[in-house]
């Protein structure tokens, strides 16, 4: 099974914010941005003091939680890039048949926009 992760904590606070995407570690444990605006993640279940003892780790990867995966499937009102190409996705909401909608997602078509927010893609484990 692909693991979708973003290695950048910024992306990954970012997304949490806008779209509440859950995030793990790469063990499968929960952890949540630390507030607000930081970038900072942490285990929802540890207490405080064992971030000041040092009883933590230090986490590079931020892995899709299971729960949030279908955000990343194309919505109408994004805006979609494949490679060079940029297109609306109100084009998929005329589209007559979900035939033409696994079209999108077998062109490897990724959200970039989604709202009028800035939408990251996130990597593939391989």
């Amino acid at each position: 099974m692909t693991k979708l992760y973003y290695n950048d904590p910024l992306a990954s606070a970012y997304m949490a914010r806008e779209f509440e995407i859950r995030f793990t570690d790469h063990h499968g444990e929960e952890i949540q941005p630390d507030g607000y605006a930081t970038l900072e993640f942490v285990y929802p279940d540890r207490k405080p003091e064992d971030y000041l003892t040092g009883n933590h780790y230090m986490l590079d990867d931020f892995y899709i939680h299971p729960d949030s995966l279908d955000i990343f499937k194309a919505k109408v009102g994004d805006l979609l890039a494949c490679d060079t190409k940029v297109w609306w996705a109100q084009y998929i909401e005329q589209i007559p048949t979900a035939d033409k909608l696994k079209w999108v997602e077998y062109a490897n078509f990724r959200v970039i926009q989604r709202n009028g927010k800035h939408f990251f893609t996130p990597r593939e484990e391989i």
